[in-house]
């Protein structure tokens, strides 16, 4: 009789050896993200219906248009059939030289509609170009959903966003301005003026000659969220920020430290905690003469843990998650434009 228990207990850890899943085999869908994508078709206003009340994911140009200018073809995608206009992608060549395909995710509710327009251009040697909205219609249940502002055309204005506590996503530069020396400066306040230098947490490039991206910052502002541009002729660029107020407590976040140019010794941090990486966005090109150097010391000079340089990039370029025991200091030479971003450990 034992031998037949015992029997019976290899045979059953035998079948259930064989019955785990593999890495690479079927998963139950209904564990999985499984999205709808349409490719909108060229348009005028009123905007087209293209599903229900849904969970706008990504908007990936796959094909940019050839087109004479950088406006000359865009999607848009409207709160209602009279408007206003929620999100706006372009999609020209012009735009995107260097950096196609490109994919912009939102994951926002649109509560009315998915309603879109898609504008094209005609002319010699002019196409189209294609973008695919990739979305879930109906009810959202266990998606991290994210607030924005509608796109914003930067100038000199004051942009208040939102009241704090707030949890600062990321901020997408969704078209470039004309002006050489145009940048946006993201504000700790509500609200914010251009001199506010103390509640400063990052600059970017938002020129003729900056890029287009989506800034990853997750960083909490206790204030508020406001954002000051500085172009004052020209074409403004338009940008997206996205942003929770008053996030869950579950959700990831750090604290922000900006630096400016060159920075003899600068404390970010006294005590233990996490390095989370820097932004850079000031166009500088790839030079040692424009760096930052970060230590594990509060008073800075020893313990070097990473050094930085480079025209653009952010804490998804640079994820370091990096215990310090010290403190966290920085040193800084030419015209860098640094956010550090950190935690503090009891």
């Amino acid at each position: 009789m034992k031998k037949l228990i015992t029997a019976a207990i290899f045979l059953l850890l035998g079948s259930m050896a064989f019955a785990e899943p593999i890495e690479s085999g079927p998963r139950d869908p209904s564990r999985m993200r499984i999205w709808k994508s349409t490719n909108p078709t060229a348009s005028v206003a009123p905007p087209t219906e293209y599903a229900g009340s849904s969970y706008l994911h990504q908007i990936i140009v796959s094909s940019p248009s050839a087109s004479h200018t950088s406006t000359g073809t865009v999607v848009e995608v409207w709160g209602s059939t009279t408007g206003p206009v929620i999100h706006r992608v372009q999609l020209s060549t012009i735009t995107y030289a260097g950096q196609t395909p490109y994919r912009w995710t939102y994951d926002t509710y649109l509560s009315s509609a998915l309603w879109v327009v898609r504008s094209s251009e005609t002319g010699t040697g002019i196409n189209d170009g294609s973008a695919q909205i990739v979305f879930k219609e109906g009810p959202i249940r266990d998606f991290r959903l994210w607030q924005s502002s509608a796109f914003l055309p930067i100038d000199i204005a004051t942009h208040v966003i939102t009241a704090g506590p707030v949890l600062l996503h990321k901020v997408s530069v969704l078209n470039k301005g004309t002006g050489v020396g145009d940048y946006l400066r993201i504000f700790n306040s509500n609200p914010a003026s251009a001199g506010d230098v103390a509640n400063q947490i990052a600059r970017i490039n938002i020129s003729s000659g900056s890029v287009f991206r989506e800034y990853d910052f997750n960083v909490m502002l206790s204030s508020g969220l406001s954002v000051v541009g500085s172009s004052t002729t020209g074409t403004a660029a338009d940008i997206q920020v996205f942003y929770k107020k008053n996030p869950p407590r579950d959700w990831e976040w750090w604290l922000p430290y900006f630096a400016s140019g060159t920075v003899t010794t600068a404390q970010v941090l006294d005590g233990r905690g996490v390095f989370g990486g820097v932004l850079q966005s000031s166009g500088t090109t790839l030079s040692r003469s424009t760096s930052l150097t970060v230590f594990d010391d509060a008073g800075g000079g020893n313990n070097e843990i990473a050094e930085f340089s480079g025209a653009y990039f952010d804490f998804d370029d640079t994820p370091f998650d990096v215990h310090v025991t010290s403190g966290i200091s920085v040193t800084a030479t030419g015209d860098g434009q640094w956010t550090i971003r950190y935690r503090r450990l009891r």
